[in-house]
């Protein structure tokens, strides 16, 4: 048996703050025929509890410019996009000798979007810092689709528990921001959110279909698909962008999951009120039960 636990300085501390109790019931003697391997960021809290139960540890170093050549022409490939060979040596020459495999990834996001006919490859600054590619990568998304519908999808995925939210559950919780739907309403056709009250369904599909380097798909405990950020970089960064939307964000979370919503809420103004109707099973609230749920966000 094979155990694999991938980055466990993502885990929360239990409470106390004791990081030994997060790994008590991991046995430094393990049964015949079974393997652990447990990863983690050298500098993060846990490194020293984990070196002192792990009988062995393997530092793994940086990618060299050959290792990171491979991973994006690879990574192209499945994409099915293809880079000049001019644009492939300014990858490397900005990237340097050595970069992480995060750095790569970022700039495989980047490189991607280059068409073969494009010049000035000097105005695209590229470097080995992972925090500077995310804010690239954000500011054209944020650019693209604005900054208002990015921060709202991003911002609930990222006050949410559980690793993130589902796509209907986006799609939910988007759909009843009257503050985001007034703001976007002028991009729409006229009269399109006089007829249905939604978020639209083809520009949330398309937004989520260009975050393959922000956004994954997981499983939660109870089997359902949540969106969640691919790395811990991009939720922080994520984070700081919507420090300012954070009660709003909560609010609107608190409210859906509370169930509040589930026969329809109102909107008001001119004409006949038009009601958006949230579908019962994604409420945490039963009716009539007097135990509630614990609320999926935080």
């Amino acid at each position: 048996m094979i155990i694999l636990l991938d980055g466990v300085d993502g885990l929360s501390t239990p409470s106390g703050g004791d990081a030994n109790l997060l790994f008590s019931w991991l046995p430094a003697i393990l049964p015949p025929r079974t393997k652990v391997f447990v990863s983690g960021d050298s500098d993060s809290s846990y490194h020293q509890v984990l070196s002192g139960i792990c009988a062995t540890g393997v530092k793994l170093d940086l990618w060299g410019g050959d290792d990171v050549g491979k991973f994006l022409g690879e990574g192209l490939d499945k994409r099915g996009r293809k880079i000049t060979m001019e644009q492939m040596a300014y990858v490397r020459r900005s990237l340097g000798d050595f970069c992480s495999p995060l750095v790569a990834q970022l700039t495989l996001h980047e490189a991607a979007s280059w068409p073969s006919y494009m010049e000035g490859l000097d105005k695209i600054p590229l470097m080995p810092n992972a925090a500077y590619l995310i804010d690239r990568m954000l500011d054209k998304l944020e650019r693209k689709h604005g900054e208002v519908i990015i921060r709202a999808i991003f911002g609930y995925v990222q006050c949410a528990k559980e690793g993130g939210l589902s796509t209907n559950e986006i799609l939910d919780v988007l759909s009843l921001d009257d503050q985001l739907l007034k703001m976007i309403e002028t991009l729409l056709p006229d009269g399109y959110l006089s007829v249905n009250r939604r978020f639209p369904v083809v520009l949330l599909t398309r937004i989520l279909q260009e975050c393959v380097d922000i956004l994954e798909l997981r499983s939660t405990a109870d089997g359902s698909q949540v969106w969640g950020f691919a790395h811990k970089m991009i939720e922080e960064a994520v984070r700081k962008r919507c420090e300012k939307m954070k009660p709003h964000l909560h609010r609107g979370l608190g409210e859906y999951f509370g169930g509040i919503w589930a026969e329809g809420k109102k909107v008001e103004g001119k004409g006949q009120p038009i009601q958006r109707y949230v579908m019962a099973p994604h409420t945490c609230m039963n009716k009539g039960a007097k135990e509630q749920r614990g609320l999926r966000f935080q």
